[in-house]
């Protein structure tokens, strides 16, 4: 009985690990997928499978970076920010999440304060990039 009980839990384990393994790439495809549908002016299938995106790896900030675009383009503003936010709340330390909606906020939806604030802490996690500086327009500060 116990064979029986080790090779079982051995199979499942392994079925987690393909799955772990393959879930990552799936959301990556799916992301690529919906950025394609966006380009090519499918803005509600764009949203829909970047959703999937998420579904199929939820700490993914680039499936929120995609979603966010998806739905500012569809018109759901404060869907949008909430991914965004979402995305600077899972990956605080990463400069990336704060200038992408630092972006927005500056490009799209008229705060330049909170652009201004949200640029610089992403500066201040990555003060040595010049493109980022410059986009910030605090290239004093690096």
């Amino acid at each position: 009985m116990a064979v029986k009980i080790t090779r079982y839990g051995t199979m499942l384990v392994a079925m987690i690990a393909i799955l772990l393994v393959f879930l990552p790439w799936y959301s990556h495809h799916m992301q690529q997928r919906s950025l394609k549908q966006a380009e090519m002016g499918f803005q509600a299938e764009a949203l829909h499978t970047a959703e999937k995106a998420v579904t199929y790896n939820p700490l993914s900030v680039d499936a929120l970076f995609v979603i966010a675009g998806a739905r500012q383009r569809l018109g759901r503003v404060q869907d949008a920010r909430r991914a965004l936010v979402r995305a600077t709340e899972l990956e605080p330390q990463n400069y990336e999440t704060w200038k992408q909606l630092a972006v927005y906020e500056r490009d799209y939806w008229d705060e330049p304060e909170l652009a201004r604030q949200h640029f610089q802490r992403a500066v201040s996690l990555n003060p040595h990039d010049k493109q980022l500086c410059m986009e910030a327009g605090l290239e004093a500060e690096c």
